[in-house]
Protein backbone atom coordinates (compact mmCIF):
# COMPACT_ATOMS: atom_id res chain seq x y z
CA UNK A 1 0.00 0.00 0.00
CA UNK A 2 1.06 3.55 -0.61
CA UNK A 3 1.55 5.40 2.63
CA UNK A 4 0.04 8.69 3.82
CA UNK A 5 2.94 10.72 5.08
CA UNK A 6 1.34 12.34 8.13
CA UNK A 7 2.73 13.17 11.56
CA UNK A 8 1.22 11.07 14.33
CA UNK A 9 0.10 12.64 17.62
CA UNK A 10 1.25 10.50 20.53
CA UNK A 11 -1.63 8.93 22.57
CA UNK A 12 -0.60 10.83 25.67
CA UNK A 13 -1.17 14.15 23.87
CA UNK A 14 -4.72 13.55 22.61
CA UNK A 15 -6.34 14.10 26.02
CA UNK A 16 -8.73 17.05 25.72
CA UNK A 17 -8.50 17.20 21.92
CA UNK A 18 -10.96 16.34 19.17
CA UNK A 19 -9.08 13.09 18.68
CA UNK A 20 -9.99 12.06 22.19
CA UNK A 21 -13.67 12.57 21.34
CA UNK A 22 -13.33 10.60 18.09
CA UNK A 23 -11.59 7.76 19.90
CA UNK A 24 -14.36 7.59 22.49
CA UNK A 25 -17.04 7.53 19.80
CA UNK A 26 -15.26 4.83 17.78
CA UNK A 27 -14.84 2.65 20.84
CA UNK A 28 -18.57 2.80 21.49
CA UNK A 29 -19.72 1.90 17.93
CA UNK A 30 -16.66 0.47 16.26
CA UNK A 31 -18.46 -2.06 14.08
CA UNK A 32 -20.90 0.54 12.71
CA UNK A 33 -18.04 2.88 11.72
CA UNK A 34 -16.06 0.28 9.79
CA UNK A 35 -18.86 -1.39 7.88
CA UNK A 36 -18.94 1.44 5.29
CA UNK A 37 -15.23 1.20 4.48
CA UNK A 38 -14.38 -0.91 1.39
CA UNK A 39 -10.88 -2.11 2.21
CA UNK A 40 -10.61 -4.18 -0.95
CA UNK A 41 -11.32 -1.16 -3.13
CA UNK A 42 -8.74 0.92 -1.30
CA UNK A 43 -6.17 -1.84 -1.61
CA UNK A 44 -6.89 -2.17 -5.32
CA UNK A 45 -6.58 1.56 -5.91
CA UNK A 46 -3.59 2.33 -3.75
CA UNK A 47 -1.66 -0.90 -3.73
CA UNK A 48 2.05 -0.74 -4.64
CA UNK A 49 2.07 -4.29 -5.98
CA UNK A 50 1.85 -3.22 -9.64
CA UNK A 51 4.67 -0.70 -9.19
CA UNK A 52 6.76 -3.33 -7.49
CA UNK A 53 6.36 -5.55 -10.53
CA UNK A 54 7.32 -2.65 -12.79
CA UNK A 55 10.35 -1.96 -10.67
CA UNK A 56 11.34 -5.60 -10.84
CA UNK A 57 11.06 -5.58 -14.63
CA UNK A 58 12.99 -2.29 -14.87
CA UNK A 59 15.71 -3.66 -12.62
CA UNK A 60 15.98 -6.78 -14.77
CA UNK A 61 16.21 -4.62 -17.91
CA UNK A 62 18.91 -2.52 -16.30
CA UNK A 63 20.92 -5.61 -15.57
CA UNK A 64 20.61 -6.63 -19.20
CA UNK A 65 21.72 -3.17 -20.41
CA UNK A 66 25.40 -2.37 -20.73
CA UNK A 67 26.30 0.45 -18.37
CA UNK A 68 28.85 2.97 -19.78
CA UNK A 69 32.15 2.96 -17.95
CA UNK A 70 33.33 6.49 -17.22
CA UNK A 71 36.94 6.86 -16.12
CA UNK A 72 37.82 10.40 -17.20
CA UNK A 73 37.47 13.42 -14.91
CA UNK A 74 33.79 14.44 -14.79
CA UNK A 75 34.37 18.05 -15.89
CA UNK A 76 36.49 16.97 -18.85
CA UNK A 77 34.01 14.25 -19.75
CA UNK A 78 31.06 16.63 -19.62
CA UNK A 79 32.66 19.29 -21.86
CA UNK A 80 33.96 16.81 -24.40
CA UNK A 81 30.70 14.88 -24.26
CA UNK A 82 28.83 17.97 -25.46
CA UNK A 83 31.14 18.37 -28.46
CA UNK A 84 31.07 14.67 -29.32
CA UNK A 85 27.28 14.75 -29.15
CA UNK A 86 27.30 17.58 -31.69
CA UNK A 87 29.51 15.44 -33.91
CA UNK A 88 27.51 12.23 -33.40
CA UNK A 89 26.97 11.95 -37.15
CA UNK A 90 30.73 11.49 -37.47
CA UNK A 91 32.50 8.44 -36.11
CA UNK A 92 35.57 8.65 -33.89
CA UNK A 93 37.59 7.38 -36.83
CA UNK A 94 36.37 10.23 -39.04
CA UNK A 95 37.22 12.76 -36.34
CA UNK A 96 40.67 11.21 -35.87
CA UNK A 97 41.27 11.22 -39.63
CA UNK A 98 40.28 14.90 -39.93
CA UNK A 99 42.82 15.80 -37.22
CA UNK A 100 45.55 13.69 -38.81
CA UNK A 101 44.92 15.13 -42.28
CA UNK A 102 44.20 18.67 -40.94
CA UNK A 103 40.79 18.80 -42.61
CA UNK A 104 37.92 21.22 -41.95
CA UNK A 105 35.53 18.82 -40.22
CA UNK A 106 35.94 20.49 -36.81
CA UNK A 107 34.85 24.08 -36.23
CA UNK A 108 36.68 26.49 -33.93
CA UNK A 109 34.46 25.61 -30.95
CA UNK A 110 35.24 21.89 -31.29
CA UNK A 111 38.94 22.55 -31.86
CA UNK A 112 39.10 24.80 -28.80
CA UNK A 113 37.35 22.28 -26.56
CA UNK A 114 39.40 19.34 -27.84
CA UNK A 115 42.58 21.35 -27.26
CA UNK A 116 41.49 22.53 -23.82
CA UNK A 117 40.45 19.05 -22.63
CA UNK A 118 43.00 17.08 -24.59
CA UNK A 119 43.74 13.60 -23.14
CA UNK A 120 46.65 13.61 -20.74
CA UNK A 121 49.14 10.90 -19.84
CA UNK A 122 47.19 10.35 -16.62
CA UNK A 123 43.97 9.78 -18.61
CA UNK A 124 45.61 7.08 -20.71
CA UNK A 125 47.20 5.53 -17.65
CA UNK A 126 43.78 5.26 -15.97
CA UNK A 127 42.14 3.73 -19.05
CA UNK A 128 45.04 1.32 -19.66
CA UNK A 129 45.04 0.16 -16.04
CA UNK A 130 41.31 -0.52 -16.13
CA UNK A 131 41.52 -2.44 -19.40
CA UNK A 132 44.51 -4.42 -18.19
CA UNK A 133 42.55 -5.71 -15.22
CA UNK A 134 39.72 -6.69 -17.56
CA UNK A 135 42.18 -8.48 -19.84
CA UNK A 136 43.45 -10.51 -16.95
CA UNK A 137 39.92 -11.90 -16.59
CA UNK A 138 39.91 -13.09 -20.19
CA UNK A 139 39.47 -11.84 -23.73
CA UNK A 140 35.68 -11.86 -23.52
CA UNK A 141 35.63 -9.65 -20.44
CA UNK A 142 38.23 -7.41 -22.05
CA UNK A 143 36.16 -6.96 -25.22
CA UNK A 144 32.98 -6.31 -23.24
CA UNK A 145 34.78 -3.81 -21.03
CA UNK A 146 36.30 -1.99 -24.00
CA UNK A 147 32.94 -1.86 -25.74
CA UNK A 148 31.29 -0.48 -22.61
CA UNK A 149 33.74 2.41 -22.21
CA UNK A 150 32.19 5.89 -22.21
CA UNK A 151 32.11 8.03 -25.37
CA UNK A 152 34.97 10.23 -24.18
CA UNK A 153 37.14 7.26 -23.24
CA UNK A 154 36.55 5.68 -26.66
CA UNK A 155 37.42 8.98 -28.35
CA UNK A 156 40.66 9.23 -26.38
CA UNK A 157 41.68 5.76 -27.55
CA UNK A 158 40.87 6.63 -31.18
CA UNK A 159 43.20 9.67 -31.27
CA UNK A 160 45.92 8.12 -29.16
CA UNK A 161 48.37 7.55 -32.03
CA UNK A 162 48.27 11.11 -33.39
CA UNK A 163 51.66 12.62 -32.54
CA UNK A 164 51.72 15.75 -30.35
CA UNK A 165 47.91 15.88 -30.38
CA UNK A 166 47.51 18.96 -28.17
CA UNK A 167 50.04 20.97 -30.20
CA UNK A 168 48.39 19.89 -33.46
CA UNK A 169 44.92 20.87 -32.25
CA UNK A 170 46.33 24.23 -31.15
CA UNK A 171 47.84 24.83 -34.60
CA UNK A 172 44.56 23.86 -36.30
CA UNK A 173 42.73 26.37 -34.11
CA UNK A 174 45.32 29.03 -35.00
CA UNK A 175 44.88 28.27 -38.70
CA UNK A 176 41.12 28.76 -38.38
CA UNK A 177 41.33 32.09 -36.53
CA UNK A 178 44.66 33.87 -37.00
CA UNK A 179 44.32 35.24 -40.58
CA UNK A 180 41.11 37.10 -39.74
CA UNK A 181 42.57 38.26 -36.44
CA UNK A 182 45.62 39.73 -38.20
CA UNK A 183 43.35 41.61 -40.62
CA UNK A 184 41.52 43.17 -37.66
CA UNK A 185 44.79 44.06 -35.93
CA UNK A 186 46.16 45.65 -39.10
CA UNK A 187 42.98 47.68 -39.49
CA UNK A 188 43.17 48.95 -35.89
CA UNK A 189 46.88 49.79 -36.22
CA UNK A 190 46.14 51.83 -39.36
CA UNK A 191 43.29 53.67 -37.64
CA UNK A 192 45.53 54.70 -34.73
CA UNK A 193 48.23 55.95 -37.09
CA UNK A 194 45.70 57.80 -39.23
CA UNK A 195 44.09 59.47 -36.21
CA UNK A 196 47.47 60.75 -35.02
CA UNK A 197 48.33 62.07 -38.49
CA UNK A 198 44.98 63.84 -38.88
CA UNK A 199 45.39 65.75 -35.62
CA UNK A 200 49.03 66.60 -36.36
CA UNK A 201 48.15 67.86 -39.85
CA UNK A 202 44.93 69.72 -38.93
CA UNK A 203 44.94 73.37 -40.03
CA UNK A 204 42.08 74.34 -37.71
CA UNK A 205 43.14 72.81 -34.39
CA UNK A 206 45.91 75.39 -33.62
CA UNK A 207 43.38 78.21 -34.12
CA UNK A 208 40.81 76.37 -32.00
CA UNK A 209 43.20 75.82 -29.11
CA UNK A 210 44.29 79.48 -29.26
CA UNK A 211 40.67 80.60 -28.95
CA UNK A 212 40.06 78.23 -26.01
CA UNK A 213 43.26 79.46 -24.36
CA UNK A 214 42.39 83.15 -24.65
CA UNK A 215 38.79 82.73 -23.57
CA UNK A 216 39.89 80.49 -20.70
CA UNK A 217 42.56 82.95 -19.52
CA UNK A 218 39.93 85.69 -19.42
CA UNK A 219 37.54 83.53 -17.37
CA UNK A 220 40.40 82.49 -15.04
CA UNK A 221 41.82 86.02 -14.84
CA UNK A 222 43.16 87.01 -11.42
CA UNK A 223 43.42 83.39 -10.25
CA UNK A 224 46.17 80.79 -10.10
CA UNK A 225 44.79 79.20 -13.25
CA UNK A 226 44.94 82.44 -15.24
CA UNK A 227 47.71 83.61 -17.57
CA UNK A 228 48.21 80.04 -18.79
CA UNK A 229 50.57 79.36 -21.67
CA UNK A 230 48.81 76.12 -22.51
CA UNK A 231 46.58 73.42 -21.04
CA UNK A 232 46.09 69.64 -21.00
CA UNK A 233 43.58 68.31 -23.52
CA UNK A 234 41.47 66.65 -20.82
CA UNK A 235 39.66 69.98 -20.18
CA UNK A 236 38.16 70.21 -23.68
CA UNK A 237 35.06 67.98 -23.21
CA UNK A 238 34.56 69.45 -19.73
CA UNK A 239 33.83 72.91 -21.11
CA UNK A 240 30.16 71.93 -21.23
CA UNK A 241 30.18 71.82 -17.42
CA UNK A 242 30.78 75.60 -17.04
CA UNK A 243 27.37 77.27 -17.16
CA UNK A 244 26.30 80.92 -17.26
CA UNK A 245 25.03 82.37 -13.98
CA UNK A 246 22.35 84.40 -15.80
CA UNK A 247 21.30 81.72 -18.28
CA UNK A 248 21.66 78.13 -17.09
CA UNK A 249 21.06 76.81 -20.62
CA UNK A 250 24.14 78.67 -21.87
CA UNK A 251 27.36 76.72 -21.36
CA UNK A 252 30.89 77.88 -22.04
CA UNK A 253 30.94 75.39 -24.93
CA UNK A 254 27.83 76.97 -26.47
CA UNK A 255 29.21 80.47 -26.06
CA UNK A 256 32.55 79.48 -27.58
CA UNK A 257 30.82 77.75 -30.50
CA UNK A 258 28.73 80.85 -31.20
CA UNK A 259 31.83 83.03 -30.99
CA UNK A 260 33.79 80.80 -33.37
CA UNK A 261 30.87 80.56 -35.81
CA UNK A 262 30.59 84.34 -36.07
CA UNK A 263 34.27 85.36 -35.90
CA UNK A 264 36.34 82.36 -37.02
CA UNK A 265 34.03 80.08 -39.03
CA UNK A 266 36.89 78.19 -40.72
CA UNK A 267 37.99 76.91 -37.30
CA UNK A 268 34.83 74.78 -37.16
CA UNK A 269 36.31 72.62 -39.90
CA UNK A 270 38.51 70.80 -37.36
CA UNK A 271 35.82 68.13 -36.82
CA UNK A 272 35.88 67.20 -40.51
CA UNK A 273 39.68 67.16 -40.47
CA UNK A 274 39.96 64.41 -37.81
CA UNK A 275 37.33 61.76 -38.71
CA UNK A 276 39.42 58.80 -37.53
CA UNK A 277 39.27 59.82 -33.86
CA UNK A 278 35.79 58.34 -33.55
CA UNK A 279 37.08 54.84 -34.38
CA UNK A 280 40.44 55.30 -32.64
CA UNK A 281 38.76 56.18 -29.35
CA UNK A 282 37.15 52.70 -29.29
CA UNK A 283 40.43 50.78 -29.71
CA UNK A 284 42.10 49.44 -26.57
CA UNK A 285 45.84 49.98 -26.96
CA UNK A 286 46.74 47.38 -24.33
CA UNK A 287 44.39 44.79 -25.87
CA UNK A 288 45.81 45.50 -29.33
CA UNK A 289 49.38 44.95 -28.13
CA UNK A 290 48.33 41.82 -26.24
CA UNK A 291 46.70 40.43 -29.39
CA UNK A 292 49.80 41.20 -31.45
CA UNK A 293 51.94 39.43 -28.88
CA UNK A 294 49.62 36.41 -28.98
CA UNK A 295 49.74 36.40 -32.79
CA UNK A 296 53.54 36.25 -32.67
CA UNK A 297 53.34 33.34 -30.22
CA UNK A 298 50.85 31.58 -32.50
CA UNK A 299 53.17 31.91 -35.49
CA UNK A 300 56.02 30.64 -33.34
CA UNK A 301 53.93 27.60 -32.34
CA UNK A 302 53.32 26.70 -35.97
CA UNK A 303 57.00 27.16 -36.75
CA UNK A 304 57.92 24.81 -33.88
CA UNK A 305 55.48 22.12 -35.03
CA UNK A 306 56.63 22.35 -38.64
CA UNK A 307 60.22 21.94 -37.52
CA UNK A 308 59.28 18.88 -35.42
CA UNK A 309 57.33 17.31 -38.29
CA UNK A 310 60.23 17.78 -40.70
CA UNK A 311 62.68 16.26 -38.22
CA UNK A 312 60.41 13.24 -37.58
CA UNK A 313 58.92 12.81 -41.04
CA UNK A 314 59.99 9.17 -41.28
CA UNK A 315 58.08 8.27 -38.13
CA UNK A 316 54.80 9.86 -39.21
CA UNK A 317 51.71 8.11 -40.55
CA UNK A 318 51.47 8.17 -44.33
CA UNK A 319 48.11 9.94 -44.00
CA UNK A 320 49.61 12.79 -41.95
CA UNK A 321 49.14 16.09 -43.84
CA UNK A 322 50.45 18.59 -41.27
CA UNK A 323 53.39 19.82 -43.33
CA UNK A 324 51.26 20.13 -46.46
CA UNK A 325 48.56 22.08 -44.61
CA UNK A 326 50.83 24.47 -42.73
CA UNK A 327 53.95 25.19 -44.82
CA UNK A 328 52.43 27.80 -47.13
CA UNK A 329 50.06 29.02 -44.44
CA UNK A 330 53.01 29.79 -42.19
CA UNK A 331 54.82 31.81 -44.88
CA UNK A 332 51.77 33.87 -45.91
CA UNK A 333 50.49 34.49 -42.40
CA UNK A 334 53.92 35.47 -41.09
CA UNK A 335 54.28 38.02 -43.90
CA UNK A 336 50.90 39.52 -43.00
CA UNK A 337 51.82 39.66 -39.33
CA UNK A 338 55.22 41.25 -40.03
CA UNK A 339 53.53 43.91 -42.14
CA UNK A 340 51.03 44.57 -39.33
CA UNK A 341 53.84 44.90 -36.79
CA UNK A 342 55.57 47.48 -39.00
CA UNK A 343 52.33 49.48 -39.31
CA UNK A 344 51.89 49.30 -35.54
CA UNK A 345 55.42 50.54 -34.96
CA UNK A 346 54.83 53.48 -37.30
CA UNK A 347 51.59 54.27 -35.50
CA UNK A 348 53.41 54.25 -32.16
CA UNK A 349 56.00 56.70 -33.50
CA UNK A 350 53.27 59.06 -34.76
CA UNK A 351 51.38 58.84 -31.49
CA UNK A 352 54.52 59.60 -29.47
CA UNK A 353 55.06 62.64 -31.69
CA UNK A 354 51.44 63.67 -31.13
CA UNK A 355 51.74 63.52 -27.34
CA UNK A 356 54.96 65.54 -27.43
CA UNK A 357 53.44 68.22 -29.66
CA UNK A 358 50.46 68.69 -27.36
CA UNK A 359 52.50 68.61 -24.16
CA UNK A 360 50.88 65.44 -22.87
CA UNK A 361 52.47 62.78 -20.66
CA UNK A 362 53.84 59.73 -22.44
CA UNK A 363 51.66 57.54 -20.18
CA UNK A 364 48.43 58.83 -21.80
CA UNK A 365 46.91 55.93 -23.75
CA UNK A 366 45.61 56.42 -27.31
CA UNK A 367 42.03 55.56 -26.33
CA UNK A 368 42.22 58.28 -23.65
CA UNK A 369 43.67 60.98 -25.91
CA UNK A 370 41.46 60.22 -28.90
CA UNK A 371 38.51 59.75 -26.54
CA UNK A 372 39.00 63.34 -25.33
CA UNK A 373 38.84 64.64 -28.90
CA UNK A 374 35.89 62.41 -29.75
CA UNK A 375 33.88 63.74 -26.79
CA UNK A 376 34.92 67.33 -27.52
CA UNK A 377 34.05 67.10 -31.22
CA UNK A 378 30.67 65.58 -30.35
CA UNK A 379 29.95 68.31 -27.77
CA UNK A 380 31.14 71.00 -30.22
CA UNK A 381 28.68 69.82 -32.87
CA UNK A 382 25.92 69.45 -30.29
CA UNK A 383 26.52 73.07 -29.26
CA UNK A 384 25.90 74.16 -32.86
CA UNK A 385 22.56 72.37 -32.91
CA UNK A 386 21.59 73.82 -29.53
CA UNK A 387 22.45 77.35 -30.70
CA UNK A 388 20.48 76.82 -33.89
CA UNK A 389 17.45 75.65 -31.90
CA UNK A 390 17.80 78.67 -29.62
CA UNK A 391 18.01 81.01 -32.62
CA UNK A 392 14.88 79.49 -34.12
CA UNK A 393 13.07 79.80 -30.78
CA UNK A 394 14.01 83.49 -30.53
CA UNK A 395 12.96 84.07 -34.13
CA UNK A 396 9.57 82.47 -33.53
CA UNK A 397 9.18 84.47 -30.32
CA UNK A 398 9.99 87.78 -32.09
CA UNK A 399 7.55 87.01 -34.87
CA UNK A 400 4.86 86.16 -32.37
CA UNK A 401 5.52 89.41 -30.46
CA UNK A 402 5.37 91.49 -33.67
CA UNK A 403 2.15 89.75 -34.65
CA UNK A 404 0.61 90.57 -31.27
CA UNK A 405 1.58 94.29 -31.63
CA UNK A 406 0.12 94.43 -35.15
CA UNK A 407 -3.12 92.86 -34.00
CA UNK A 408 -3.36 95.38 -31.15
CA UNK A 409 -2.83 98.28 -33.60
CA UNK A 410 -5.51 96.95 -35.94
CA UNK A 411 -7.84 96.50 -33.02
CA UNK A 412 -7.17 100.10 -31.86
CA UNK A 413 -7.73 101.59 -35.34
CA UNK A 414 -10.92 99.65 -35.74
CA UNK A 415 -12.12 100.95 -32.40
CA UNK A 416 -11.40 104.57 -33.40
CA UNK A 417 -13.30 104.20 -36.65
CA UNK A 418 -16.32 102.84 -34.85
CA UNK A 419 -16.27 105.67 -32.31
CA UNK A 420 -15.78 108.69 -34.69
CA UNK A 421 -17.08 107.42 -37.97
CA UNK A 422 -14.07 109.18 -39.56
CA UNK A 423 -11.79 107.54 -41.94
CA UNK A 424 -8.56 106.35 -40.50
CA UNK A 425 -5.33 108.24 -40.79
CA UNK A 426 -3.97 105.63 -43.16
CA UNK A 427 -6.92 106.12 -45.56
CA UNK A 428 -6.58 109.91 -45.48
CA UNK A 429 -2.87 109.71 -46.16
CA UNK A 430 -3.53 107.46 -49.12
CA UNK A 431 -6.06 109.98 -50.60
CA UNK A 432 -3.59 112.82 -50.21
CA UNK A 433 -0.91 110.90 -52.04
CA UNK A 434 -3.32 110.09 -54.91
CA UNK A 435 -4.48 113.71 -55.05
CA UNK A 436 -0.93 114.95 -55.09
CA UNK A 437 -0.10 112.62 -57.96
CA UNK A 438 -3.14 113.71 -59.93
CA UNK A 439 -2.48 117.43 -59.31
CA UNK A 440 1.13 116.92 -60.19
CA UNK A 441 0.09 115.58 -63.55
CA UNK A 442 -2.19 118.58 -64.24
CA UNK A 443 0.43 121.04 -63.03
CA UNK A 444 2.97 119.53 -65.35
CA UNK A 445 0.66 119.94 -68.32
CA UNK A 446 -0.09 123.61 -67.50
CA UNK A 447 3.57 124.40 -67.06
CA UNK A 448 4.21 122.80 -70.40
CA UNK A 449 1.83 125.41 -71.93
CA UNK A 450 3.62 128.32 -70.23
CA UNK A 451 0.96 128.88 -67.56
CA UNK A 452 2.18 129.52 -64.04
CA UNK A 453 0.01 127.96 -61.33
CA UNK A 454 0.32 128.77 -57.61
CA UNK A 455 -0.63 125.95 -55.16
CA UNK A 456 -2.60 126.95 -52.08
CA UNK A 457 -0.69 126.31 -48.93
Amino acid sequence: MKLINWTKIPPRQIQGTIWNEIEAKNSQSNSQQLEFINFEEIEDLFSTQIESKKEERTEKNKKKENVAINLVDSKKAQNLGIILNRLKSNSNYEIMESILKVEDLLDTVALTQFWKFCPSAEDYETIDSFLQKAKEEGDKVYEETRNNLGAVEKFFLSVRNIPRLKERLGCMNIKANLPMKILELKKDAKILGRASSEILQSQSIPSLLNIVLQLGNFVNGGTFRGSASGFKMEILPKLVELKSIKNSSMTFMNYMRGFIDSKYPNTCKFVAEIPSIFQASKISFSALNADLKQAKEDISSIETELKWVLENESKLDSEDRFEEAFSQFYVTTKEDLDETLIIMEESNIKYTELLKKFGEESSVLPEEFFGIWEKFATAFERARMELERERMREERANKAAALRVLKEMEKENSKKKNETGDRGEDDELEDIIVEEEEEGGIMEKLRGQGIRVMRDS
